[in-house]
C-alpha cells in the first residue's frame, strides 16, 4: 500500500510539474488516518460525480514505470506491467466515469480501456496484492 501511494504521489508531482494550468486532483493527498478504503472511495465518489471534471486520467503502465524511473528506483516484480486495471477501486472508479461519460460527453478518460478493467471482476476482489507463480 505504501508503494502504491508513493507511485501515485510522485506521478501526481510529475503531471502538476508539466501541465500548465491543469488542477490536479489526488485522492491518496486525502487519506486520513483511520480512513479505510470505503471512506476515501465514498468522498472520492462526490468529487466524481460532481460534474467538474474534465479528463479522468488512469495510471498505466507507462505512468507507473516512470514513477519508479523518477525515484531512481528499479522496478519490483511485483509492479511490472502493473496499471490501474489491478486495482479494485479503479475498476470501480472506470464504472463511475463511464456513467459519468454518459451525462458529459465532452469529458475524456485517458488510460487503459475500459474493457482491461472488466477482468478485476474475475479475481482478487478485496486483496491488495495480485498472485504470483512462486505463490502456487
Amino acid at each position: 500500500m505504501e508503494t502504491a501511494k508513493k507511485i501515485l504521489n510522485v506521478s501526481v508531482d510529475y503531471l502538476r510539474k508539466r501541465q500548465e494550468g491543469v488542477v490536479v486532483i489526488n485522492p491518496a493527498e486525502h487519506f486520513e488516518p483511520g480512513m479505510d478504503a470505503d471512506d476515501i472511495m465514498y468522498m472520492w465518489e462526490i468529487v466524481q460525480r460532481s460534474g467538474l471534471i474534465d479528463m479522468w486520467r488512469f495510471q498505466t503502465v507507462d505512468d507507473i514505470e516512470k514513477a519508479f524511473e523518477l525515484m531512481d528506483e528499479k522496478i519490483p516484480p511485483e509492479w511490472i506491467g502493473k496499471d490501474a486495471t489491478y486495482s479494485t477501486g479503479c475498476t470501480m472508479e472506470m464504472k463511475i466515469a463511464l456513467e459519468v461519460q454518459k451525462e458529459r460527453h465532452e469529458m475524456q478518460i485517458i488510460g487503459p480501456s475500459w474493457e482491461k478493467f472488466l477482468r478485476r471482476k474475475e479475481y482478487g476482489v478485496g486483496k491488495l496484492y495480485d498472485r504470483a507463480l512462486g505463490d502456487i
